[in-house]
């Protein structure tokens, strides 16, 4: 619950990048256009309930890995299939891709398996640690909070390239130039016959 105005008078929400997606976010799942994103802890089971008209003969987990694994659904006590499927196998962090098999409209249903909240410090798990839980896994490590939208836009826009290449282009424009002038200096000398160490000044005496 958010108790509070939709107005910068009042908070400054709307004014932050998070604030968009999290109303259509918000919109979509409260009209029941996008389903709820499924989410457990890492070693904890996840369940799915399927309906009656789409229960696949069985499913395939893809976890972060790549690799694929098909499991069936539970049996009820007569031997038939029930609309429940458990996934126990919940040990690498990340994101996992669950695909109904044998349905007439196969979709894939993403869930994510986090780190327990309860060793989510800073002072206790270091980012060696974290990358270590995640694994193959890819992640983002951000030391303060207030980064974090810097570190949202990073990964939009990604590393900007521009910079770098505008410095390539002048490097190699000035390193051509000197290049080309040096070499055309030499060859004026050689045609002309001119020896640069006699048509120096010579260095005029002092006077007492």
């Amino acid at each position: 619950m958010l108790g509070t105005g939709v107005h910068v008078s009042w908070s400054n929400l709307p004014t932050r990048k998070i604030f968009l997606p999290m109303m259509n976010q918000l919109i979509f799942q409260l009209a029941g256009i996008e389903k709820a994103r499924l989410q457990t802890v890492a070693g904890q089971p996840i369940s799915f309930t399927f309906k009656d008209d789409e229960k696949p003969s069985g499913v395939e987990i893809i976890p972060p890995s790549g690799a694929r694994l098909e499991r069936k659904l539970l049996e009820t006590s007569d031997g038939q299939s029930s609309n429940t499927f458990i996934f126990e196998d919940t040990h690498q962090v990340g994101i996992y891709q669950l695909c109904p098999l044998g349905t007439s409209r196969p979709t894939e249903i993403p869930f994510s398996v986090n780190i327990d909240g309860d060793v989510l410090d800073t002072a206790i798990l270091t980012e060696e640690d974290a990358r270590a839980r995640f694994g193959v896994s890819p992640l983002v490590y951000t030391d303060a909070g207030d980064q974090m939208s810097l570190t949202f836009d990073q990964l939009k826009r990604g590393t900007s390239l521009w910079d770098t290449f505008l410095w390539t282009v002048l490097l190699v424009l000035v390193f051509e130039a000197f290049i080309s002038n040096h070499f055309t200096q030499r060859k004026d000398e050689q045609e002309k016959g001119i020896d640069v160490r006699h048509t120096l000044p010579r260095k005029t005496p002092s006077l007492a």
